[in-house]
């Protein structure tokens, strides 16, 4: 059972690097509960019965409509177990590794995402917002800045790539 997309835009804000366009997937619910949540509407869990290929569908209509290879998914908790939310996020990533980048903005910590063997993205930004370490979001063409200091980005490795919620694009110099 997969639960569904609450809904799919077009970002360049939330993809970690200078210059793409990434399709962002807000996927339905979430159990964190946070207090200064900014997607309250999409804690709800529906119950439901929606179908692989049919959540699958409009994702890759909207990535050829918007001509990238780049995917964020976005929540709610992208990774919820309870609605079907990680069991849809490991078949995507199963899938379509090969031909998508793939970053996740999740709640949960780097030990979850070792525990639960979840692979095959590109990126993984981790740790819920906390209001005590907030900063202001910013991407630049030279960096991006996490809502809070406590989040951290990783790579498919599972690699640190920021320090303190701050991510600092890597550039190739000119030969």
């Amino acid at each position: 059972m997969y639960q569904g997309i609450a809904e799919i835009t077009a970002t360049w804000h939330d993809y970690p690097d200078a210059e793409s366009l990434a399709v962002e997937v807000f996927l339905q619910g979430c159990l964190f509960n946070c207090k200064y949540c900014q997607n309250k509407s999409l804690q709800r869990i529906q119950k439901g019965n929606i179908q692989y290929e049919d959540m699958v569908k409009p994702i890759l209509l909207a990535c050829k409509r918007n001509r990238t290879n780049k995917i964020v998914f976005v929540g709610g908790e992208p990774l919820l177990e309870e609605n079907g939310n990680l069991d849809f996020i490991n078949k995507f990533l199963k899938d379509y590794k090969d031909s998508f980048d793939i970053m996740i903005y999740t709640g949960n910590n780097i030990d979850y995402i070792k525990n639960k063997n979840i692979n095959g993205f590109t990126f993984i930004k981790t740790g819920l917002y906390k209001h005590e370490l907030k900063q202001e979001t910013i991407k630049t063409d030279d960096y991006m800045i996490f809502a809070s200091t406590n989040q951290e980005l990783y790579d498919t490795n599972l690699k640190p790539l920021s320090i303190n919620g701050v991510y600092k694009f890597k550039r190739e110099e000119n030969k």
